[in-house]
């Protein structure tokens, strides 16, 4: 009963720090939405069902050679091409956050109007890498599709793997989140909530609450899995390896968000992503698993904001 009682009050108690830390106890947020709650506990209990099915998988695959489980293959990009790539996207996004401050610091720009022109330039910043990308492969005539698994005849098998391997990983994710939280306060951290959460719930602006929702669902999954998955990870798969490099990409995964308390998290969120992709060889797998790990969150936040 404790556990279940543990795994109820979860979902809940997140969400709602972020809005009333100090003005709600745990029965209350539970009593205020048990909505959220049980929609938690039918989630856990579908990701445990999935878990099985795949450890049942495993285990009848474990007869025939692993290479048959990993399905990304040779890329034709090496190393110098991510460092050239990381060596532009760092300094050109540093840069477009100083622009945002300057302009907002100009024109006096209140929070919700600052955060909305950052998104902007977000969005055209990563418009603009994968636009290059794009033509990157074209002149190398390689196609997306065959490059990325995202053939027609595979796509809604890639899509299916996808919801299920999101439900997959989230019993393990949740144990690390709690673990995590657990050792931060342990060692005397504060464990605050991600600002653009916080945005997501107090702001007075609809256009700022629809572009971040927009933002995490479909550019963030888009941009990121093409990103991490689908160009860092093969050019350091190939150079060092495939534990080597999902390690390393998890790592980066998780630094690149800024917020302690998910670091962990994200971290085992990354490695799932990554084997997700290699097992399935569709970018389509870790793209649906993303998007859905972040709608997730997003409509639970938009909940709070709802009946807060």
């Amino acid at each position: 009963m404790n556990l279940l009682w543990d795994l109820a009050r979860f979902v809940p108690l997140r969400i709602a720090a972020a809005v009333k830390p100090a003005l709600l106890s745990e029965e209350q947020i539970l009593r205020q939405y048990p909505e959220l709650s049980h929609s938690f506990l039918i989630l856990f209990g579908l990701g445990l069902f999935c878990d099985v099915y795949f450890f049942t998988r495993w285990t009848q695959l474990e007869s025939r050679k692993r290479s048959t489980l990993f399905r990304i293959g040779a890329i034709p990009w090496g190393i110098t091409a991510l460092i050239l790539v990381v060596a532009m996207v760092v300094p050109i996004s540093y840069a477009l956050g100083m622009l945002v401050a300057v302009i907002a610091q100009s024109a006096r720009l209140d929070p919700d109007h600052t955060l909305a022109v950052q998104l902007c330039g977000e969005l055209l910043f990563r418009g603009v890498v994968i636009f290059a990308f794009g033509w990157y492969l074209h002149r190398h005539r390689i196609g997306w599709t065959e490059m990325f698994g995202l053939q027609p005849s595979i796509r809604h098998r890639a899509v299916t793997w996808g919801v299920m391997f999101y439900l997959a990983i989230m019993p393990p994710l949740w144990i690390i989140s709690e673990a995590s939280t657990l050792v931060l306060r342990l060692v005397g951290l504060e464990t605050p909530p991600q600002p653009l959460a916080d945005t997501l719930v107090s702001s007075n602006s609809s256009a700022v609450v629809a572009l971040l929702a927009g933002f995490a669902i479909v550019v963030a999954p888009l941009f990121e899995e093409l990103f991490f998955r689908g160009f860092a990870y093969p050019i350091l798969k190939q150079r060092f390896g495939a534990v080597a490099a999902l390690v390393t990409v998890s790592v980066v995964f998780a630094l690149i968000h800024w917020h302690l308390p998910s670091m962990a998290p994200l971290f085992a969120l990354s490695l799932g992503l990554g084997i997700a992709y290699e097992v399935t060889g569709s970018l389509l797998t870790p793209i649906t698993m993303h998007a859905l790990f972040n709608a997730a969150n997003v409509a639970m936040l938009l909940y709070v904001r709802a009946h807060s």
